[in-house]
C-alpha cells in the first residue's frame, strides 16, 4: 500500500514537472526606437505554443491586451533606462520572464558652442534628448551656474561672452532621470583681446527706444538677429551717445555690436520686449 502511495506521489511530480518544462519563455528579447516609439522583438519559445505574450517595464505591464504578434511598439514618455521583461503565456501557465535594459545609457542630445562674428555668445542645442524635460541646470568647469525650469531661448545667449576653453554642460532634469550634454567653447586666436570700454546700453529690456554711451567715441553701430541678420545699421561718426529706435524690432534677444574710434569690435546682448 505505501509502494503504491509512492509510485502515484512519483508520478504526480514527474508529470507536475514536465508540465512546467513546457512553459517555455521567449527568445532573443530586443528592443530599438525611433523618436519616443519603443520597438520591441522577440523570436517563439524552443518548444510550446503560447497564446500570446506580456510586456513589463519596471515590473508593470505595458500592453493592455495579450501581444499575440512577436512585435509590440510602445510609445515612451522617458528616455531613461528601464527594466523590460517578457513571458509568454500559455493555456494553461505562464512561462518565466526574460529581462532586457534599454536603453543602456541616457540619450542627452548635442550641443554645440553659438559663435557670432568670432566671439562664443552661447551654446546651441541642435538636438535635445528625447523625452519630457523640466528643467536646466548650466554648468562651466563643472561649476553650477544656474538652474531654470525653462529654456529662455535657443541659441541660449549670455551677458556676457564664454570663456575660451571652458567646458559648458547642460545637466537636463527628465521625467526619472538626469542627462547631461557638454561641449567645449572654442580658444578664439582671430580676435585681439582689448581692454573694455565703458559703455552702458539702456534700459534692459527695452521695448522702443535703447540708449549707448561710450568712454571712447562710438564710429558704428549695428543691431543682429540670432540668425546673424543684421535689422539696424547706424553711423553714429564719432560720438559718445546714441539713441537708436527698435520699434520695429520683434521681442526677442539680440546682439549689439558697435565699432568704437580704436576700430575694436565689442558686443553686447540687448532684450526687446
Amino acid at each position: 500500500m505505501k509502494r503504491n502511495l509512492l509510485l502515484i506521489t512519483l508520478l504526480i511530480l514527474l508529470t507536475s514537472l514536465n508540465g512546467f518544462s513546457q512553459y517555455n519563455p521567449p527568445q532573443n528579447f530586443q528592443c530599438d526606437s525611433v523618436g519616443r516609439n519603443y520597438i520591441f522583438t522577440w523570436e517563439e519559445p524552443e518548444t510550446g505554443d503560447p497564446i500570446g505574450y506580456n510586456i513589463y517595464r519596471n515590473n508593470e505591464i505595458i500592453n493592455t491586451q495579450l501581444i499575440s504578434d512577436q512585435t509590440f511598439t510602445w510609445f515612451s514618455t522617458t528616455g531613461c533606462p528601464s527594466d523590460f521583461d517578457i513571458e509568454a503565456v500559455y493555456q494553461f501557465g505562464i512561462s518565466e520572464k526574460v529581462s532586457l535594459l534599454y536603453p543602456e545609457e541616457v540619450y542627452a542630445g548635442l550641443l554645440e558652442p553659438y559663435i557670432f562674428d568670432g566671439v562664443c555668445w552661447g551654446i546651441e542645442i541642435v538636438e535635445f534628448p528625447c523625452c519630457d524635460i523640466s528643467g536646466y541646470a548650466f554648468r562651466i568647469d563643472d561649476a553650477m551656474w544656474s538652474y531654470l525650469n525653462d529654456l529662455p531661448s535657443n541659441p541660449i545667449i549670455f551677458a556676457d561672452p564664454l570663456p575660451s576653453g571652458a567646458e559648458f554642460c547642460i545637466e537636463y532634469t527628465l521625467s526619472e532621470c538626469i542627462a547631461m550634454a557638454c561641449c567645449t567653447v572654442p580658444v578664439i586666436t582671430s580676435i585681439e583681446e582689448s581692454p573694455e570700454p565703458e559703455i552702458n546700453i539702456f534700459p534692459q529690456p527695452a521695448t522702443s527706444v535703447i540708449n549707448i554711451t561710450s568712454s571712447i567715441p562710438i564710429i558704428k553701430i549695428e543691431i543682429l538677429n540670432l540668425t546673424g541678420e543684421k535689422t539696424n545699421i547706424y553711423n553714429p561718426n564719432g560720438v559718445k551717445e546714441w539713441k537708436a529706435n527698435i520699434k520695429h524690432l520683434n521681442s526677442g534677444v539680440y546682439i549689439i555690436r558697435y565699432v568704437l574710434e580704436d576700430n575694436q569690435a565689442h558686443f553686447r546682448k540687448i532684450i526687446v520686449r
